[in-house]
């Protein structure tokens, strides 16, 4: 046996071992680099490294932010130059004015302002023309797409719009020609189906790739690619043609159109039709089968829990008066500030562009702040519609440049409005659904501005000797109705549409016979809950 003495040695022994273990685990954390190596240099390296993996993972992420920010991009740095190519030609060629009279209107006011119809009824007829067979293909393109193909209906209105750009450099080349030749490229932007079926499957792809609750998130993205797209494209596009003229505006849109389409067949992936065998005759047949326009009015129409049938239809009415609003006006706002305000195409896009990348960046802003605070959906609804009412007014009273400034400040939230619109609906709808239901609400919104754009253009006309603003007043005023709409919903409860309705529908799998009434109970139970 051992000794008292080595025993009291060896545990000595044993608790400065402890204490020196303890002392070198407490000294390790502050002990950064020592006198044998130095590894701040590697900790520094592998946190660049992670954080620009990180970085570049999330870029990865943006594709669909990329496609829809080339799309607009390319769009809007062609549509001021559009409507004053237009202008020009209206001047030049149906006038017969000389070039001296048509680069001064402003010293002619009967020619301008009979140059100022015109053009107001020649760019209504190019918009008709390139949205009415747009409006009819997506009635059957969002039910395809959601069994079939995403990429399929977007590669084929690429091509479209890329036609149209190549169409409109030859126009702008050969500059004395009539308008109505540029009615003909525009004809294969509607055939193929355009914005709307651009806008419609973008959305939809949106919903595939994203979880629940990162969609308004999302959606928030997507709309600040749009918000930032519409001004940096008018920017480029006013500047190139203050510095080269018409055709290398046309030619850089068709580039960038041509780069989304590259993009779209190469690099987006396919969330749509990957299992389905059926061929290519079966599918081209079912597109044009009336059953997806049947099933895109079932989707949208048939009962969901917590009224969610008339949140879906209002909330499709209050997004197409928000884009009515801005849609009916977009062929008459250059007109409108040439006429007041003798602005050119560069002034113009510059001033526009300004307030459009103000207010992307204040919605950008302001979207994860209401998140933050547990600001829910409707009521970003109700700050962009009072945003886009208050907008109007004061642009229908803005006899003055710094009154129309002043107006496009107070607007600087107007895209909260659709922003909320479609998130709210994407909670309300199934994931089955999603596509059919955005087909309805993208083809509602689309029917009501090409309607109004119509209706704007000649309210317009009728009004501009004596008071060009009634129209943005007249839009004020209707705007109250989405405004009424997104209170209304802001007063339902929160609920979980999406888990919601899987458990509906498993309820229905496993008891078909009574689906209904349990669909009915749910609702009423719904109700109840909401009242307690």
């Amino acid at each position: 046996m051992p000794s008292k003495n080595e025993t009291e040695m060896t545990l000595g022994s044993t608790q400065k071992s402890d204490q020196y273990h303890s002392d070198d685990m407490e000294k390790k954390p502050v002990q950064f680099c020592s006198q044998e190596e130095k590894p701040v240099s590697k900790n520094v390296y592998t946190q660049v490294s992670e954080g620009a993996c990180s970085f570049l993972s999330e870029i990865m992420q943006m594709k669909i932010e990329l496609v829809m920010f080339m799309y607009m991009f390319a769009n809007m740095m062609t549509m001021v130059s559009l409507t004053s190519l237009i202008m020009d030609k209206v001047c030049l060629v149906h006038l017969q004015q000389s070039q001296e009279v048509c680069s001064n209107l402003k010293d002619h006011n009967i020619t301008k302002t009979e140059v100022s119809k015109l053009t107001s009824n020649y760019s209504v007829g190019q918009s008709l023309i390139m949205m009415l067979p747009s409006c009819i293909i997506a009635c059957f393109i969002g039910s395809w797409s959601d069994k079939y193909s995403r990429k399929v209906p977007l590669i084929i209105a690429l091509i479209g719009t890329i036609i149209n750009a190549l169409g409109s450099t030859i126009l702008a080349a050969v500059f004395y020609t009539r308008v109505e030749f540029l009615y003909i490229p525009s004809a294969f932007v509607g055939l193929s189906g355009g914005m709307i079926t651009v806008m419609t499957v973008l959305y939809s792809y949106a919903s595939d790739t994203t979880t629940f609750g990162k969609r308004t998130t999302k959606y928030a993205f997507m709309e600040f690619a749009f918000g930032m797209a519409m001004p940096l494209g008018q920017l480029a596009g006013g500047w190139l043609y203050q510095w080269f003229g018409y055709i290398p505006v046309f030619l850089v849109s068709t580039c960038c159109h041509v780069f989304s389409l590259v993009f779209v067949i190469f690099v987006l992936q396919e969330t749509k039709g990957l299992d389905n065998k059926d061929s290519w005759k079966v599918k081209l047949g079912n597109l044009w089968s009336f059953e997806p326009v049947l099933e895109s009015i079932r989707a949208a129409i048939k009962p969901r829990p917590n009224k969610g049938r008339l949140q879906i239809l209002l909330l499709i009415l209050a997004m197409s008066l928000a884009v009515l609003s801005y849609a009916s006006t977009g062929s008459i706002n250059f007109i409108y500030c040439h006429h007041m305000y003798d602005w050119g195409n560069t002034t113009f896009s510059t001033v526009s562009s300004i307030f459009s990348v103000i207010g992307t960046v204040a919605v950008i802003i302001s979207v994860p702040i209401f998140k933050r605070f547990n600001i829910r959906d409707p009521i970003l609804g109700i700050v962009g519609s009072c945003s886009l009412i208050i907008k109007n007014v004061a642009l229908g009273l803005a006899l003055k440049p710094h009154f129309y400034f002043l107006a496009n400040l107070l607007g600087l939230f107007s895209g909260l409005a659709t922003l909320a619109g479609r998130s709210r609906i994407s909670k309300v709808t199934s994931k089955d659904d999603i596509g059919k239901v955005f087909s309805f609400a993208t083809t509602a919104e689309s029917i009501l501005p090409i309607l109004s754009t119509a209706v704007a253009s000649q309210v317009f006309n009728a009004t501009l000797d004596f008071f060009p603003g009634l129209i943005y007043l007249g839009l004020g005023g209707l705007l109250i109705v989405p405004l009424s709409i997104y209170i209304w919903v802001s007063r339902l409860p929160i609920i979980d549409h999406e888990e919601t309705q899987k458990e509906d529908e498993g309820n229905i799998r496993n008891d078909p016979k009574s689906a209904p009434s349990s669909t009915i109970q749910d609702e009423n139970t719904l109700e109840l809950k909401s009242k307690v």
